[in-house]
This record gives C-alpha cells, sequence and structure tokens, in this order.
C-alpha cells in the first residue's frame, strides 16, 4: 500500500478549505445625493394655432347685392377703412319713403291736437299719435339699413379671407370679411380634465412657433368653467409678440406653468425602477444600499417628484444605479 507524507494530506486539506471559503465582495463605487424637497409643478402641454385678439367675421345686417368690394386677402386695413359696400338703393328709397310718412304722421297728429274735443275724439287723437310714432321708427330703422350699406374696419387689422363677389347677392348676417386685428395674438387651447384644473388666470406659459423659430412668453385670461362636448376644457393662452408679429394660423407648442406644491424630488437616473406611479430607489445607510419603495407623482424634467418617499435629505444613489442591488455594499465616489 502507498503512503502519504503527512504534511502533503495537511496542505491539500487546507487548500480545499481555502476553496469554499465565501470571497469578500468588493464594493460598489457610485454616486449619492440628498433627497430634497422642492416646489415643484407637473407640466401643462397643448397645441393650438395663433389667432387674433380681435377678430371677426363681418357681415351687413340685411340682405342686398355686394356692388364694391374693395379689400383682398391678407390687405392690411385701418379703423374705419370701407371693406364692403352693398348696394343702398333700395334702402335710401325707403328712407325717403319713411320720412315722407313722417312728415304726414306729423301733420295729422298736429290737426289731431287742434280738432280734439270738437271733431275729433280722444281715440282719433291717439291714433293719430300712435301712427306719428310708428313712422318715427321706421325712419330710424330706414336710416339704419342706409348707414350700414358700407362695411368698415373695426379696428387697425388684416383681412384674412374675402367670402364675397362684386354683384353676389348676400344674405343678412352671411360672412363677407374675416377680420383679424393687430393689436394681440392668442393661442386656444383644449386640455384634459386633470390638467386644465391645475391652470388658473394669470398662469404663466412659453409658447413655440415651430415656422417662425420663435418662443415667446404668455399667460391664461381665460378658462371655461366647464368641459365642452368632448370632455375638454378651453384654455386662452395670450402672448407677448414683442420680438416681432405674428400671424394667425401658426401652430403653437404651448408649456404651462402652475402653480407648484413642496414634493420630494429626485434625479430621474436615481430611479431603480418603474411601472407607472410606483418605483424604487437605494438608500445608502452605513455604507449599505437598501431598496426603498417609492411612488412616483410626476416627471419635471430633469427630476421626478414623488408623493411617498423616505425624508428629505436621507442619501439615495443617484450614479451607478444600474450595478446595485439591494443590500449591496456601496462606496460614494
Amino acid at each position: 500500500m502507498r503512503t502519504i507524507p503527512l504534511t502533503v494530506f495537511l496542505w491539500a486539506c487546507a487548500s480545499a478549505a481555502e476553496m469554499h471559503e465565501p470571497a469578500t465582495a468588493e464594493a460598489i463605487s457610485v454616486t449619492t445625493a440628498p433627497i430634497e424637497v422642492r416646489e415643484v409643478a407637473r407640466p401643462v402641454h397643448g397645441t393650438g394655432r395663433v389667432q387674433a385678439t380681435d377678430q371677426a367675421l363681418l357681415s351687413f345686417p340685411f340682405g342686398g347685392v355686394a356692388s364694391d368690394v374693395r379689400v383682398v386677402r391678407g390687405q392690411q386695413v385701418r379703423r374705419g377703412e370701407v371693406l364692403a359696400v352693398l348696394d343702398a338703393s333700395a334702402a335710401r328709397a325707403q328712407l325717403v319713403a319713411a320720412r315722407s310718412a313722417l312728415a304726414k304722421a306729423e301733420r295729422d297728429a298736429t290737426r289731431a291736437e287742434a280738432l280734439e274735443g270738437t271733431a275729433l275724439s280722444v281715440a282719433q287723437r291717439q291714433d293719430a299719435l300712435t301712427g306719428l310714432e310708428v313712422a318715427r321708427a321706421n325712419v330710424d330703422a330706414a336710416s339704419f339699413q342706409a348707414r350700414r350699406s358700407a362695411l368698415v374696419a373695426p379696428a387697425d387689422g388684416v383681412v384674412v379671407d374675402v367670402w364675397v363677389d362684386e354683384d353676389q347677392t348676400v344674405g343678412a348676417g352671411q360672412p363677407v370679411v374675416s377680420f383679424a386685428g393687430v393689436d394681440g395674438y392668442e393661442v386656444e387651447l383644449v386640455l384634459p380634465a386633470a390638467d386644465a384644473l391645475l391652470v388658473d388666470v394669470g398662469t404663466e406659459a412659453t409658447a413655440r412657433i415651430g415656422a417662425l423659430g420663435r418662443t415667446v412668453t404668455g399667460r391664461v385670461t381665460e378658462r371655461a368653467g366647464g368641459a365642452g362636448p368632448l370632455g375638454g376644457f378651453t384654455v386662452v393662452v395670450a402672448l407677448d409678440a414683442e420680438g416681432g408679429p405674428l400671424a394667425p394660423g401658426l401652430v403653437a407648442s404651448v408649456d404651462l406653468r402652475p402653480t407648484g406644491e413642496p414634493l420630494a424630488t429626485v434625479p430621474v437616473e436615481a430611479l431603480a425602477e418603474a411601472d407607472g406611479d410606483e418605483g424604487a430607489v437605494y438608500v445608502v445607510e452605513d455604507g449599505t444600499a437598501h431598496r426603498v419603495p417609492v411612488t412616483v407623482a410626476f416627471l419635471a424634467d430633469p427630476l421626478v417628484a414623488l408623493r411617498s418617499a423616505p425624508p428629505a435629505g436621507t442619501e439615495i444613489v443617484v450614479s451607478g444605479v444600474a450595478f446595485v442591488t439591494d443590500g449591496a455594499s456601496v462606496v460614494s465616489r
């Protein structure tokens, strides 16, 4: 039988024991930062078209034939400038007839006043006075039609569109000219209820006009008191066009900044995982990382606002999160 020297046997046993000893884990190098409480607001975004603050579809209050259309699409106009004229021949004839009828009614009323109690009864006198009132009302109506046969610009602005041609018959209230003022511009947004209820009149905004490559500031001037037919709330943002003129119809991407609330915040990269509003961060205590669940409120790039989180000032891993596991040894670099 072959014998093994005792020294060899002891060396072999010691080597086997070393192989089964657990290796000491090397600490993971990470960057940490404290959780901070800040005033943050959930961003609200919307898209709409630029429109003039003072805009209108201009029309005649009565029907007739457009005898003269003096403007074209895109033309700059001044306040009081005549844009279109309706043939006023019929209106002028009605005014002449109404004035003649008024003159007769005045004579009849004067005669009735003089003859009351003799040749005329009280009722006949009252009828004459009523006829006088009716005649005066007819003159007022005919004068109104004669005056409104010319369509004028309500303010300095631009003709957006012209809807009729000369010699075309138009009805009462039919759009003739689409007018936009140049004193101000706004964007009308339709926001979901959850976003619109965060916004108040006076909320500041930033609008990006892609076609012009410009960003302009603004503020909310109107917010609907209720939802529209499709469930959205209409919000109007007045724009500050100090950097140059705007134009109706341009598309604007608007960011609104509602009033903030104090919430715990961490950098986006500090989230170890996220699923809906559930997430987790790694809290560092005595060189060990501990996974702690958090509730996400919203993203306020480059931060994440948290509804529930460890106390403010708690150190968490913000860089190297991908290499960390629960209970891992870490060292802050």
